[in-house]
């Protein structure tokens, strides 16, 4: 062999040592990717159909790179004051899929009532579906709170049998503030003539009860932007 041939040669095994280093460096980047730990949430317990997403709902949790899926949640604000649309398992990766907006749906302790017109004194027209109302009753000596706990709306009509609806979505009201909450309310005029609530057996008996003795609801609205959210942030 000439050392032309030899030279040759010992390019040729040279640059097959550096493609084979090369190509073990770029395999070891990839199984560290693969490897590679992101947070994702997961439901913190056991939630139920039509169970609000709120800060105290969700925790975080720890996936290699190669398990998560497109459509799993890593953003608390994207999720905040949604409703699950299937039961979620405890500390299982959520999915966009399985969310959806409020649903008004009652839990086992409750049903949808609607107010009987000739109860009402007066009901809130800043009121929607999915708010959180106070119930007091008006009448006797003593007009006062008439629940101890306040009760979430499930729909509410006008006279004319029409629904009125939120126009902000449900998941959007945490970057909103109130005075154009407020606003966008106003602007959906119409007189409310119908509310269904969403109630325990024992408080419908006991709003029965009252107004059939004379009493009359004055229903009020609580802070709209409470309801769908928690306080706490989510510890990362």
């Amino acid at each position: 062999m000439n050392r032309r041939s030899s030279l040759l040669l010992s390019l040729l095994s040279a640059c097959a040592a550096a493609a084979m280093v090369y190509g073990l460096y770029v395999w070891q980047l990839q199984q560290l990717e693969v490897q590679r730990q992101v947070t994702v949430l997961a439901p913190a317990h056991f939630v139920d159909v039509g169970e609000v997403l709120t800060a105290e709902t969700l925790m975080p949790v720890s996936m290699t790179v190669s398990h998560v899926q497109e459509d799993m949640v890593t953003d608390a604000e994207q999720v905040l004051g949604l409703t699950a649309l299937i039961p979620l398992g405890k500390e299982e990766p959520l999915r966009e899929w399985k969310l959806g907006e409020v649903r008004l749906l009652p839990t086992e302790e409750e049903a949808v009532f609607q107010i009987p017109e000739e109860y009402l004194l007066s009901v809130s027209n800043d009121i929607r579906a999915g708010d959180n109302v106070s119930i007091y009753v008006s009448g006797g000596e003593h007009p006062h709170k008439l629940l101890q706990r306040d009760v979430v709306v499930a729909s509410v009509k006008t006279a004319a049998n029409r629904e009125v609806t939120e126009e902000v979505p449900a998941g959007q009201r945490l970057s909103g503030n109130a005075e154009q909450l407020h606003d966008r309310r106003q602007q959906a005029s119409g007189t409310i003539a119908h509310i269904n609530l969403l109630l325990q057996e024992k408080e419908w008996a006991v709003i029965d009860q009252v107004c059939r003795q004379g009493g009359k609801l004055v229903i009020a609205m609580v802070n709209p932007f409470e309801f769908h959210t928690g306080k706490e942030e989510i510890e990362r």
